[in-house]
Formats: structure tokens, C-alpha cells, sequence
């Protein structure tokens, strides 16, 4: 069950409909409408989770609290490359945050319950290089200071 919960995290971290302009939120009618039910991330079921990521359920939020450690396994096998993040690879949630997929499948994030917004990759910073002694590729990624959520 753990592995739905991390597999719907997951997916909302690297997901591509998370990587689209911000702004477009006037169409999405059901971001005008309140939440009527909040859950913690721990909570999600692996039918719950399918129905989220279908955009069963537009009005409920997912809630990351702050100090939350979610261990991932992340495989991805391309064709043309392959990634593998097992066993080390985690995820800390920094700041409580509440995350919302509406029936269009579109996610919306927010910080307060009342103001949604299109999580951007322009949100972070990555910066690419070699380790010091150049025996791996380092990758670095950290909130880009000139970009912020409304």
C-alpha cells in the first residue's frame, strides 16, 4: 500500500502536466469551488490514489505536512536511457502544502487551501556539473529565488 502513496507522490513531483506555464487557472471552474475534504499523503489507498489520478475527486486536497520523509524507488526505462533511484533517494516536504487534481487530470498546489496554482519547473534551479575528484555527475536542484508561487 505504501508503494501507491509513493507512486502518487511521485508522480505529482515528476509528472509533466505539473510542468506547464502558470496562470491559465480562469478556465478550471472547480478551483473556485472550496475543498470539502482533506487527507494526509499517509492515508491514500491504492483505489483512492487510482481515483485521484483519474480526476475522480476535484474537491479533495492531499496535505503534505512539513518534515514529512517519503522514501522513493524510481525506476524509468526509456529506450534510450535508463534511471534507477534505489535504495537512497527520498523526498523531505519542507513546507506544509496541499495538493489538488482536478477532472481534467491538471494539478493545482497550494499553501493555504484558498489560492491554487500550477506547480512550474521554473520553480526550481538546476544546475548540472562533476563531482569534485570528476568520478560522478553531480545534479543540484534548489528553489530559484526569482520565481514564487501566488
Amino acid at each position: 500500500m505504501k508503494i501507491y502513496k509513493l507512486a502518487l507522490m511521485m508522480t505529482l513531483a515528476l509528472s509533466p502536466i505539473l510542468a506547464t506555464d502558470k496562470g491559465k487557472m480562469g478556465a478550471y471552474e472547480e478551483l473556485l469551488t472550496d475543498v470539502n475534504r482533506v487527507i494526509l499523503e499517509t492515508e491514500l489507498t491504492p483505489q483512492l490514489s487510482k481515483e485521484i489520478l483519474s480526476g475522480k475527486h476535484p474537491y479533495l486536497a492531499i496535505e503534505s505536512r512539513a518534515g514529512t520523509d517519503l522514501p522513493i524507488k524510481y525506476f524509468l526505462n526509456g529506450g534510450f536511457f535508463s534511471v534507477k533511484f534505489e535504495p537512497n533517494l527520498s523526498i523531505k516536504i519542507e513546507k506544509n502544502c496541499y495538493i489538488r487534481i482536478l477532472s481534467n487530470k491538471k494539478a493545482f498546489l497550494s499553501f493555504d487551501l484558498k489560492s491554487w496554482d500550477k506547480p512550474n519547473l521554473k520553480l526550481l534551479d538546476t544546475q548540472i556539473g562533476l563531482s569534485a575528484d570528476k568520478s560522478h555527475i553531480v545534479i543540484q536542484t534548489s528553489e530559484n529565488p526569482d520565481y514564487k508561487l501566488d
